[in-house]
């Protein structure tokens, strides 16, 4: 009997799509942004003395996974991520990841995607709650209680829902795969199942429907109920840019002028965005013919990475809100270092939205909990 030898998936599964995710966010911590510096530009900023391979070889970002009995008691997410620190504190959140199907509509009274509606009806659909009857979502749920109950905060448990659904996409995919991954917080989908009287951790199959290109048109079903604006997704993101970058800050701030740092994490970032912010499109960065340059070469990155967009999504509404989506992002961090006054400030006394936590020795790594007159382990 012949055997057959597989080198490729056939189609896009979850793990494969959770690995890629997982490998770009453990390499936006795990290198100074001036890893990946663009050649035409390594001159612009005098730091090339400095060892940077030593300043940020230590602390590096780990993943976890659970094996799967320890998933079984009481785990529920795919992936705990453990950030470097800043100063002295470590952080982490947890991760569930879906992968999608495409849907061309359907007859779902009250769905948004529903085919008698007007467009789009063209979606990525995505179930959860469907590990043969162990009641993930509920297992999500105690955790996020128990985070909250222990850390105080409650956006730190999550489903990451890329918005990629074919093996052609990816492999046509340069861009990060995390600019076009939807986030929601349990808390969020919970607070608003409740809103809509839906019962989500009942043990049966749900269904989360977004648009690819709009996040806005999105719904989770069962009782079919649609959900607001996602915010997540620039809020996560930008707390987790603004840590990279307070990381480099903290380390590198002995070594370089405040202003001249302050710079160079800005073009790093629109780097790592491939975009010309609009926020530097009227910076003054040197003098003029540098401040030319270095905005053509933004531009540049920019308009390659649309016409990947375009080309992969076919949709000009999307090229422009997700330009948008990363404009926002680099303001949240703009805006966050411009105000940034006093460079001994703790990180934990910073303004920033919480889904990321403190990693404290002491906790447990699992808590017994009751539910339902039955103990069941929540796994940190």
């Amino acid at each position: 009997m012949n055997k057959k030898i597989r080198t490729s998936p056939k189609s896009l599964n979850e793990w494969t799509l959770e690995q890629n995710i997982t490998s770009e966010l453990c390499e936006l911590f795990n290198s100074s942004f001036r890893f990946g510096y663009p050649f035409e530009l390594l001159d612009i900023f005098d730091i090339q003395l400095l060892n940077l391979k030593n300043i940020f070889s230590t602390n590096r970002c780990k993943t976890y996974k659970l094996t799967p009995i320890e998933e079984n008691k009481g785990g529920g997410w795919d992936t705990k991520f453990q950030i470097p620190p800043t100063q002295k504190e470590k952080r982490a959140f947890f991760i569930q990841f879906k992968a999608g199907k495409h849907s061309e509509g359907n007859n779902i009274p009250d769905s948004k995607f529903n085919t008698s509606e007007k467009n789009p009806n063209v979606h990525v659909e995505f179930t959860f709650n469907d590990n043969k009857g162990n009641n993930q979502h509920q297992t999500l749920i105690d955790l996020n209680l128990e985070i909250e109950k222990n850390f105080g905060s409650k956006n730190s448990v999550l489903y990451g829902f890329p918005r990629i659904t074919t093996l052609e996409q990816f492999n046509n995919l340069t861009d990060k795969l995390i600019f076009h991954t939807t986030f929601l917080t349990i808390n969020e989908i919970e607070t608003e199942a409740k809103a809509n009287s839906c019962q989500l951790n009942d043990k049966q199959i749900h269904y989360f429907r977004t648009c690819y290109t709009n996040e806005n048109i999105r719904e989770v079903a069962s009782n079919t109920f649609k959900m607001k604006n996602n915010e997540t997704n620039k809020k996560l993101l930008s707390e987790l840019i603004i840590l990279k970058m307070e990381r480099e800050f903290t380390q590198l701030i002995n070594y370089i002028p405040e202003n001249l740092l302050k710079k160079n994490l800005y073009l790093n970032l629109a780097v790592y965005l491939n975009i010309l912010p609009i926020k530097l499109k009227e910076y003054e960065f040197f003098i003029q013919e540098i401040d030319t340059e270095i905005k053509n070469f933004l531009q540049n990155l920019q308009e390659k990475i649309s016409e990947e967009i375009k080309n992969i999504f076919n949709d000009d509404d999307y090229l422009n809100t997700n330009i948008e989506f990363r404009n926002s992002i680099f303001n949240e961090a703009f805006n966050f270092f411009e105000s940034r006054q006093n460079k001994l400030i703790k990180f934990e006394k910073l303004p920033l939205p919480n889904y990321t936590i403190p990693i404290i020795n002491n906790i447990p790594f699992e808590i017994a909990i009751k539910r339902n007159s039955t103990t069941v382990l929540i796994v940190f």
